[in-house]
Parts: C-alpha cells; sequence; structure tokens
C-alpha cells in the first residue's frame, strides 16, 4: 500500500518472498528501488497517468529483487478513493510469474524448432517424392529406350541376315540355277548338291529372321503378328491357338505392338510348357482409354498362394515377372486369373491414349479393280523389277536374259521408283519386293494398279508367310513368288499372267 507519492507504507509476507526486501527495510521507500532499467520512462509516465485519474493499471514488468537477480513482475495497481470519489491510497498487487515465462518460452522455442523441423521434413519429403516421381518417369523412359534398343538391335540383325546374307544366298541360287539351264551335264551333279546346300542356309537364316522379328509385326501390325504367331507356335509346339482380335485393337505406337506381341509370345511358350493342353486362346480388344489383352487356358491352372511377386521367380517365370514389371512401368497392369485344373486367364491392360479418327478413302480400303492386259503370244514380255537389293536384281535380270518372250524394261530400287517406272515405262509385268525403303510393296501395288489397272503385279519376297501374300493380293497383285523358287516357278507365273486367264480365282 502506497501514498498519492507511491510511498510504500505497507508490504505483506508473499512483497518479501519476491522481491527479498522485509516490511521494516522498504516501508518509507517507492517501487523505483525495484527498477531494472529494461523498461523505459515513458512506461512509468503512463502508469502515474492512469492510477491519478482514478483507473487500474495492469503490466508485466521485469524488476530486480534485492540481492540483484531478475524476475517478471505481474503487477496491477488499483487506486483507494476517498468519499468524494478521490485518490487518497494505491495498492499494488504483485506476483512472480517467472517461471511461467520461461515455460512458455521454452515451449514456444521448442514450438518453433518443431515447426522449422516439420518444414524442413515436409520440405525434404517434397524433394524426395518429387526425385522419386523424376525418378520413376526417368525409368519409364529409361525401359523404354531400353526395349527399343533391344528391339533395334533385333530388327538389325535381322535387317543384316536379310539384306546381307540370304540376297548373298539368292543370288548364288539364281546364278547355279542359270548355270544347269545351260545343260553343262558333268556339273550337274556337283550344282544340285551347292542348291541343296544354300537352300538349307536361305532356310535357316529366313527361320532365325523371323525368331528375331517377324516382318509381318512391322509390316502388317501386331493383330497380323499374332495370327502368325499362331501358326509358327502350332507348328513348333503344336499347340492351336484362337487369335479373336476386334478391329480396334491394333496398338498406336510401334513400341506397344512390339511389347505385346513379346509378352503373348512369352505367355504362350508358358502355356506350351507348363499347361499341359493344346489349345489357347489370345483376345484383344479396345475401350476409350485401354487396351486388353488376355491368354487364356483351360489347363492346370495354378495355385493362388503361388502367383507372381518378385520372390517367386523361379516358381511363375522370370519372363512372365518381366513382364508384369515392364507392363508397370508402362502404367498398365497385369491380372492373373487362375486355380488348379481350372485354367488361367493371364489379362494385360495397357493406356490407350484416344486418338481423332482417320478418314478413310475407298483406294485406301478397296482392292483394285483389275483389267487383264492380253498380250499375244508373239510379243516380248515387258518386266519392270522392283528390289532394294541391286544383286537380287541383277539375278533376276540375268534369269530372265534370253527367255524367250521376256524383256527386263527398268529397275526400281524403292517403291517410289516403283510407281514413277510403271506410269513411264507402263510395262506388262511388274515382279514387286514387299520390304523398300520409301514405300513398301503393298502401297507400291496399289498405287500402281490404281493408274494402271492392266499392268499385271507379281510379289517377289524372301517372306514366306501367307499374311504378307495375303497383303499384296488385297493390294491387287495377281501373284506371290519367293526369291528361292525355281526359275521356272518364276518364269511359268510371268507367262501365266499375260498369255492364260491371269486371275484364275475368278
Amino acid at each position: 500500500v502506497t501514498d498519492l507519492d507511491g510511498v510504500i507504507l505497507f508490504v505483506n509476507l508473499y512483497f518479501f518472498y519476491i522481491t527479498g526486501y522485509p516490511l521494516l527495510e522498504i516501508v518509507g521507500r517507492t517501487h523505483s528501488i525495484l527498477k531494472s532499467g529494461f523498461q523505459d520512462e515513458g512506461l512509468y509516465r503512463d502508469l502515474w497517468t492512469t492510477i491519478k485519474e482514478g483507473k487500474v493499471w495492469h503490466c508485466e514488468l521485469v524488476n530486480r529483487r534485492k540481492d540483484g537477480t531478475l524476475y517478471i513482475d505481474d503487477q496491477t495497481i488499483v487506486p483507494l478513493l476517498d468519499a468524494h470519489g478521490q485518490a487518497d491510497h494505491f495498492i499494488s498487487i504483485k506476483q512472480d510469474i517467472t517461471e511461467r515465462r520461461v515455460a512458455e518460452s521454452a515451449l514456444r522455442q521448442h514450438e518453433q524448432q518443431l515447426a522449422e523441423l516439420n518444414r524442413t521434413l515436409e520440405q525434404r519429403i517434397a524433394r524426395r517424392t518429387e526425385q522419386l516421381e523424376r525418378g520413376t518417369v526417368q525409368l519409364r523412359q529409361l525401359h523404354a529406350k531400353l526395349t527399343q534398343a533391344e528391339q533395334l538391335e533385333r530388327r538389325k540383325l535381322a535387317e543384316m541376315l536379310h539384306d546381307g546374307l540370304q540376297q548373298l544366298l539368292v543370288a548364288a541360287k539364281m546364278r547355279i540355277d542359270e548355270v544347269r539351264g545351260r545343260g553343262r551335264d558333268t556339273a550337274f551333279e556337283a550344282l544340285e548338291e551347292v542348291d541343296r546346300l544354300l537352300s538349307e542356309s536361305i532356310e535357316a537364316s529366313r527361320s532365325l529372321t523371323l525368331e528375331l522379328f517377324p516382318p509381318v509385326l512391322h509390316d502388317l501390325g501386331l493383330v497380323p503378328a499374332l495370327e502368325w504367331l499362331a501358326d509358327w507356335i502350332q507348328e513348333k509346339q503344336k499347340l492351336n491357338v484362337d487369335v479373336r482380335a476386334a478391329d480396334d485393337a491394333e496398338p498406336p505406337s510401334e513400341d506397344m505392338k512390339i511389347f505385346l506381341f513379346l509378352a503373348v509370345r512369352e505367355l504362350l511358350f508358358n502355356v506350351s510348357k507348363h499347361a499341359g493342353v493344346d489349345t489357347a486362346i489370345v483376345s484383344l480388344h479396345r475401350d476409350p482409354t485401354e487396351l486388353t489383352v488376355q491368354v487364356i487356358d483351360r489347363g492346370k491352372g495354378i495355385d493362388p498362394s503361388r502367383l507372381p511377386a518378385s520372390e517367386n521367380r523361379e516358381t511363375f517365370g522370370f519372363g512372365l515377372f518381366s513382364v508384369q514389371q515392364r507392363l508397370e512401368w508402362m502404367g498398365g497392369e497385369m491380372r492373373i486369373d487362375s486355380a488348379p485344373d481350372r485354367g488361367t486367364e493371364i489379362t494385360l491392360k495397357v493406356p490407350f491414349p484416344q486418338e481423332p479418327p482417320i478418314a478413310e478413302t475407298i483406294a485406301d480400303t478397296e482392292t483394285p479393280v483389275r483389267t487383264p492386259r492380253k498380250v499375244p503370244r508373239s510379243q516380248r514380255l515387258r518386266v519392270l523389277l522392283a528390289d532394294d537389293h541391286k544383286i537380287v536384281r541383277k539375278g533376276i535380270a540375268l534369269l530372265l536374259k534370253g527367255k524367250a518372250g521376256v524383256e527386263v524394261v527398268g529397275e526400281a530400287d524403292d517403291g517410289v521408283m516403283a510407281v514413277e517406272l510403271a506410269r513411264t515405262l507402263n510395262p506388262d509385268v511388274v515382279l514387286m519386293d514387299v520390304s523398300m525403303p520409301r514405300l513398301d510393296g503393298v502401297e507400291a501395288t496399289r498405287q500402281i494398279l490404281r493408274e494402271r489397272p492392266n499392268i499385271c503385279v507379281i510379289g517377289v519376297s524372301m517372306h514366306e508367310e501367307e499374311e504378307i501374300a495375303a497383303a499384296l493380293r488385297r493390294a491387287g497383285a495377281v501373284g506371290y513368288v519367293s526369291k528361292t523358287s525355281a526359275q521356272d516357278t518364276l518364269l511359268a507365273t510371268i507367262r501365266q499372267c499375260c498369255f492364260r486367264d491371269p486371275y484364275p480365282e475368278k
């Protein structure tokens, strides 16, 4: 309790406890004895102005005890009013809140530290998540590049066999046919043996080409390639495969075609090895967002507890695990529905982006109307050779040279040149290779017959797949001859084209 000038008149025991000043020592002195210097004088002026107006004043002050230590003083000063409403004394109520404020300060500091740690952790998680997402994208890109590189290498090897070894063997065989045709009896047996060996070499290299990269996949697409695969597996593995494909099930990208072909081949190999059946079904259908491929058998089935996980590679087959992993990298999925003695259904789903529909023209979809060209037997047949391998063109030209009624009038080394020469030379017959740069043989045939429907186009290729021969026939070709066929077969086909009914199927 103080008077109007702030002189202390009375303190209780708690005052002594928090300040260290006893009653007898503090009475007669002012509160300025407790000043620590942490507050400026403006605060004290505000204090006196408030209480002299008869108002209550409250504040937290940093004061100094008798022993010099500091403490936080929660102080309230209340004026005592006389009968006239004027202040004649002041009562100061003090509370030491040092420990509370220290604890609160420590708590705030801990909260700030925790918040900072939280922010740091969130930033690290965000960075790590971004790194993982970027890594996932990079892995997918790397997977696509690795798959593409692998297939490019396979295709390169297949093309090397096709463009190099096979063409040389074919040219050699043609030369042997030409020598044999001269009637040199002394060399006949030797030529027969060489011919047999060359035929075997060509067949072996052709089989290797097919296993590395089936030409039908690149030339015609996934569905025809799967139909070819069904025939190939039936021949090699004695497994009958029924391919059921919707009209719109052809994948939009080369990478997807390659992957799905290899995946289905792997799954069919598993059926042949493990299912204990001689039939299987491959189905393809699509919806607006994804393509679904299923391989189904009704064989032994698989125990669901042994369905694939990374630790079950030996049980389930590394190839199938690889298919699952690659699908996940592509943003797709693989589902397996199987049970012992109930067969297995394996479903592959891959994203199928929507593309604007491409308008088809009649010229693109219909087989050109062919008008037979009747050539008198007394007139020489004018033949155009279209093949991107010079050595093969030379070999065919040599076979036809001197043959009665046949004349080679031009040679084209790609599809575009074949169309241009057919337009300018107007030959009776075009011997058309299938795989050529700039424009393949199928499209070149279609364009030639669109302009000159009376020309006879005969497909000549290393490939013996019926799917490729059928594609050429749909484009308008009247025949299809393997490059390894005997010269008599080639000559007979050419002559039948113009001297007889060129369209026996009609």
